[in-house]
């Protein structure tokens, strides 16, 4: 009897997109046996299931171990308002936050009309980006990335209202995620919307960017850091520790 190893992979509660990903291990062979269980450490986890497929030690192209991260960052952020460094690391979750005094802040900083219909179109462009950004997340977290990088780029010498389905269909198209399964995807990304905001006021913060830095042993909570010198930060950190 061959000997088995675990592969964990975090997919969102839906049953069409859960059964999307075992039906692609089936097919190629390496689904062995099947786990579930539900993770209920904060609300958001609630909305994830932890999927374990078992592989084979003699298949062949079998995947590496992957290596335990001694660091987990959960960055609340609000998108554009929080400028975004590039950066490529799979222990941070990102979580838009959309709030009307950040719309307000803003409207404000872009140099828009101080009117309720601005501020009503920016909090509505936020949410927009936001949802985009979530439902883009679905297909990796390397993608979610890349989108919010572009949109930073292409949103640089403009202002948010000018975000449409034209400039989220070209982001798409440059990071390679398809829009078929665009919209099914979208429902979930408005639950989750709804319950990263409800963590952001759990966890007691008032204002983005915030975060949630996670060991094995404590929970340290940081705001009003910058994504670029919260980078500098852990950096440090995993040097010295």
């Amino acid at each position: 009897m061959c000997s088995l190893e675990n592969k964990l992979v975090y997919c969102l509660s839906g049953q069409a997109f859960f059964d999307k990903i075992v039906k692609k291990e089936r097919s190629l062979g390496r689904v062995v046996g099947l786990h579930i269980e539900v993770k209920e450490i904060c609300e958001i986890d609630v909305f994830y299931k932890l999927l374990y497929i078992s592989f084979s030690k003699n298949m062949k192209n079998r995947p590496e171990p992957r290596k335990k991260t001694m660091l987990e960052t959960h960055y609340y952020f609000t998108p554009i308002l929080d400028h975004l460094e590039e950066f490529d690391h799979n222990d941070w979750h990102l979580y838009p936050i959309v709030t009307l005094p950040a719309a307000k802040q803003l409207r404000d900083e872009e140099d828009l009309p101080k009117t309720i219909s601005s501020l009503n179109a920016c909090y509505d462009r936020l949410q927009k980006v936001s949802l985009d950004y979530l439902t883009v997340n679905l297909y990796g977290r390397k993608q979610g990335r890349l989108f919010l990088l572009l949109l930073q780029d292409f949103l640089e010498e403009t202002t948010i209202l000018d975000y449409t389905a034209q400039i989220r269909q070209q982001i798409l198209q440059e990071i390679g995620v398809s829009t078929l399964n665009f919209l099914e995807y979208r429902s979930f990304a408005k639950k989750h919307l709804a319950l990263i905001l409800k963590d952001f006021r759990k966890n007691n913060f008032q204002t983005s960017p915030a975060s949630l830095i996670l060991t094995d042993k404590e929970c340290l909570r940081v705001e009003n850091c910058s994504h670029a010198l919260l980078q500098q930060y852990l950096e440090q950190i995993e040097k010295t520790a």
